[in-house]
Parts: C-alpha cells; sequence; structure tokens
C-alpha cells in the first residue's frame, strides 16, 4: 500500500564518537527529527552534493590540442559547476529538533540556535547529523532495489 500524505518529517537515531580521557571512546546518542525533502529537493541536494567531483570529472575530460612544441594543451572551457552544499546548509535547512541532548548539568538541551551551535563545537557532530540525514537518501534500501541496467525493460 502506498500513502501519499506521509509526515513532513522524522526521526533518526545519531551516534557518534569521541575520543575522552586517555584515549578512551565516548559513545554519544542522541535522536534528531528532520524536515523530509521533496523528491525535487532530494535531486537538488544530490545534485549539490556531488558538484565537486562532477566539476573535477569534467576538467579531466577536457578535450586537448597539440600545441606548437608538440606537448598537449588543454582546450580552455568554462565549466560552471553548481554551488556545493555545506553541512551547515544541510544542518540550516533540514534539523528541526532533537532529543537525548543533555547539557553540562545532565538537564535535557533544548533545540536553539545557540544549543545547536554549542553541539556543533563537539567535533565530528554536525557531520554524524548530516551524515544520518543523507543516509536516508544516498543508500538505496535494499529490498526492492535493483541497478539501473538490471531492472526489467518489460
Amino acid at each position: 500500500m502506498f500513502k501519499i500524505a506521509v509526515q513532513p518529517h522524522f526521526w533518526q537515531v545519531v551516534n557518534h564518537e569521541v575520543v575522552g580521557d586517555l584515549g578512551e571512546s565516548i559513545k554519544l546518542t542522541f535522536k534528531c527529527k528532520f524536515r523530509r525533502p521533496t523528491q525535487d529537493e532530494k535531486d537538488r541536494l544530490i545534485e549539490r552534493i556531488f558538484a565537486p567531483a562532477r566539476a573535477l570529472l569534467e576538467l579531466t575530460q577536457a578535450p586537448t590540442t597539440p600545441g606548437a612544441d608538440g606537448d598537449v594543451e588543454p582546450v580552455a572551457i568554462d565549466i560552471q559547476p553548481e554551488t556545493p552544499i555545506t553541512d551547515a546548509e544541510i544542518v540550516r535547512d533540514y534539523l528541526l529538533d532533537w532529543a537525548d541532548v543533555l547539557g553540562d548539568d545532565d538537564a535535557p538541551l533544548p533545540f536553539t540556535p545557540d544549543n545547536l551551535e554549542r553541539a556543533h563545537k563537539v567535533l565530528g557532530v554536525r557531520e554524524a547529523i548530516v551524515r544520518r540525514f543523507l543516509d536516508n537518501f544516498l543508500k538505496a534500501p535494499e529490498k526492492n532495489f535493483a541497478p539501473p541496467l538490471a531492472r526489467s525493460t518489460r
């Protein structure tokens, strides 16, 4: 069954590890509430994530011409790549709330811009949030997935 009216948001568990005193690993686990992107937003997001790699690939495949001294010289091409998206932009645009985040006094820390900034000062937390959000779109579900070339044309 497929119901068009899906929730405009979803919760995900974020796991992250930081190094504590004497090198022990401290596991951080909390929940994040994300805004669900539309298909068009997801496509644009993927475009911006891979823009730098695509631009580099285009540069490496640029046509060349023989130079006056016999060396191969690249032909000047004008590549205008998409503006790459930053982790901060993804968090700003898609993170709506969090749960199980505690302050210095072990009391629940409400989701506010100031508290988010505090959390981002913990090494790797912003990246862990973004990674968990993107896992929903970059990793294909195992069920009902076939690579494009393996799909039936019937």
